[in-house]
Formats: C-alpha cells, sequence, structure tokens
C-alpha cells in the first residue's frame, strides 16, 4: 500500500519520545525527497532508519513504526 507524505509524517509524529519522532521523520522526509509517492514498502524505511539511529535503536524505532503503520 502506498501512503502519501502528509499521512506518512502524521503517522511518525506519534511514535515515540521525541528523539525518535525526529529520527523516524527525518527518514521519511529523506524518502519523500527520493520517491514521488514518500513509500512503498516499509523494508525501505526501515534500512534508512535504521541507518541514521542511535547504536542498537535502529530496530527498535522500526518495531513501533511497524506496528503502527502494518502493511497491508
Amino acid at each position: 500500500m502506498i501512503y502519501g507524505s502528509t499521512q506518512a509524517l502524521s503517522i511518525a509524529a506519534d511514535i515515540g519520545d521525541d528523539t525518535d519522532r525526529d529520527l523516524i521523520v527525518g527518514a521519511l522526509k529523506w524518502l519523500a525527497h527520493d520517491r514521488a509517492n514518500l513509500v512503498d514498502s516499509l523494508t525501505a524505511h526501515r534500512a534508512v532508519i535504521i541507518a541514521i539511529a542511535p547504536d542498537g535503536h535502529g530496530d527498535e524505532m522500526c518495531d513501533r513504526l511497524d506496528a503502527a503503520w502494518p502493511v497491508r
């Protein structure tokens, strides 16, 4: 399922604490710059979030995002 950037950023803004939200929103904005329709799979933004997250926190943040934004 493809989500628009506004919906994706709205979902991301509700996840985690301020640091988590900043990292997730940053990753999604980076993807939005790179893709016309933002995200077409969780795999794409998972890789970006893990790459920019503090050590050991990427998987946890992705799990939170996966739970809030399930693949259908």
